[in-house]
Order: structure tokens, then C-alpha cells, then sequence
């Protein structure tokens, strides 16, 4: 139980030294504190050890929270997470500190779970067969944000993967019969 944070290429691994997670996904970046974009690291993706000089696949941890990660379909693989494993040639495997991409987070610490993030959070409410439009993402001051890779977290968990048009516009959401809360997470630009 606890708040587990995205894994991004850069952050650092529990072995020491100059350790950490060298590989991630390019076409889905997550913007850190310090205002610098890193690709996001899937399970699979690489790490580097220095206390055993190798390199090995990043693995999920036990008891983390498996069905709030947020799935690429493209990579066919699972968001990597802060405590993950990764498969190097230590006895004890070493785990990912998530400190770079701490604005993409999973809660499963009180009851009922939840993922969120920073970019965006909505509400969708059901009609009365079901709810089908698509989102204009836009940033603050209304401009839409165009031809950037996002991710739709849904209400159970299930995530749907796509690319905004030159509108702004995400692709059609499966379509729900009750209210549901949704996560967008955004990407950079492709």
C-alpha cells in the first residue's frame, strides 16, 4: 500500500552510485520538477547497475499496484514504477527511486485506488443509453494542444493510448454507462 510514482529515464536506482534507469519510451515523456522532459520507462525497458556493472530489464515488483498501470498499447507493456526491480547480476535486485516523474502517481494507500497526474483530471457523466464524445485537450489559457501523445486513465483502470489532432481532439473513448472519473496524462509532441 502506499503511492508508487512513473519511472522515467534518469532516476536513480537503490544499488548507489551512478546506477539508473537508461531506457524509456520516446513517443511518451513526463516533465519533472525542474521543467525538463524524460521518456517514461515500461516494464521491460533497461536500467544500469554500478554496483555489479550491468545492465538489466526493469520487472514489476511484487505487491505493486499491477492493474492501475497505465498500458501502451504499442509497446505491449505496462508503465515502470518507483520500487520496481531491475534483473541485473546483483543478488539482491536493485529498485527504481521514481524522482523525475513524481507528477504521474498511483495511490492504492486508503481503500480504493486511484491514478492521477497533474496535466489533467475530468469527470465523465453518463446519458441515458451511453457517453461517447471525444475530449479537446487545452491548456490553460484555452489554447488547444495539438498532435501530442496522451493517455486516458479510466475509471477501472483500463487505460486507452492515442494522439490529439490538429484540433486538439483525443480519439472517440469507448463508450460507459455510468459516471466515471478519468486521468489524462500528456506526452510531448509527435
Amino acid at each position: 500500500m502506499g503511492i508508487y510514482y512513473s519511472a522515467v529515464e534518469g532516476d536513480p536506482l537503490d544499488s548507489g552510485g551512478n546506477g539508473c534507469v537508461i531506457e524509456g519510451a520516446s513517443n511518451f515523456t513526463i516533465e519533472g520538477e525542474d521543467g525538463r522532459s524524460r521518456n517514461q520507462a515500461f516494464i521491460g525497458h533497461k536500467a544500469y547497475c554500478d554496483a555489479c556493472k550491468s545492465v538489466g530489464p526493469i520487472v514489476a515488483a511484487p505487491g505493486s499496484p499491477d492493474m492501475l498501470r497505465m498500458h501502451d498499447s504499442e509497446l505491449g507493456q505496462r508503465e515502470a514504477l518507483g520500487g520496481d526491480l531491475v534483473l541485473c547480476k546483483c543478488e539482491r535486485r536493485p529498485r527504481i527511486i521514481a524522482v523525475h516523474g513524481r507528477s504521474c502517481r498511483i495511490d492504492d494507500g486508503g481503500g480504493e485506488a486511484t491514478a492521477s497526474a497533474t496535466n489533467a483530471t475530468t469527470t465523465r457523466a453518463a446519458r441515458a443509453s451511453s457517453f461517447d464524445d471525444r475530449y479537446v485537450l487545452r491548456t490553460v489559457d484555452g489554447t488547444p494542444i495539438c498532435n501530442t501523445r496522451y493517455a486516458i486513465q479510466r475509471g477501472d483502470g483500463a487505460p486507452e493510448i492515442g494522439q490529439t489532432d490538429d484540433q486538439g481532439r483525443t480519439h472517440l473513448p469507448a463508450a460507459i454507462d455510468s459516471e466515471e472519473d478519468v486521468h489524462v496524462y500528456l506526452g510531448g509532441a509527435a
